[in-house]
């Protein structure tokens, strides 16, 4: 499965950083230099990115409600699936953790598709190691939204 991780850069590389090196996963991509609400700061890459993965995984932090909507339509028109985590709770190279940042709508329609959610945004338990929890689910919640896309898009 040829994954895809997008986040912010300046509030949440640390935190992705530490996902990624966690999970494993092979592929990566910062939304580095981007200007947030600018579509055209996000650049060719990025969206040849979005088209070429199996599944896309937005990692959701304060900031990224502006930038998710212009990811995720972009997402639609290359019917990727897409899974949303929210990373507030997990703590940055300070110790940190941060306010959750704003919600999105996250219901629309792939082409020739049903009006239907999405993609799933995922809330990491309080209680438990955030990295951890992502690293034990991961793959399930890849499975299901490509699972999603199928089953309410028709696509195989």
């Amino acid at each position: 499965m040829k994954t895809q991780f997008l986040y912010h850069p300046e509030n949440d590389a640390y935190i992705a950083s530490e996902i990624i090196e966690a999970i494993k996963f092979h592929q990566s991509h910062s939304l580095q230099g981007m200007r947030i609400g600018d579509i055209n700061a996000l650049g060719d890459d990025l969206f040849e990115a979005i088209k070429n993965c199996d599944v896309l995984i937005l990692l959701i932090g304060t900031t990224f409600e502006k930038i998710a909507p212009i990811v995720w339509m972009n997402a639609l028109q290359h019917q990727r699936p897409i899974v949303g985590i929210d990373i507030h709770t997990i703590p940055d190279e300070w110790g940190e953790t941060r306010k959750k940042g704003g919600a999105f709508n996250t219901d629309g329609t792939f082409v020739g598709g049903k009006k239907a959610e999405i993609f799933k945004i995922y809330d990491l338990p309080k209680e438990q190691d955030g990295i951890s929890y992502i690293k034990n689910n991961i793959e399930m919640w890849c499975e299901k939204a490509i699972e999603h896309v199928r089953s309410n898009y028709g696509i195989t």
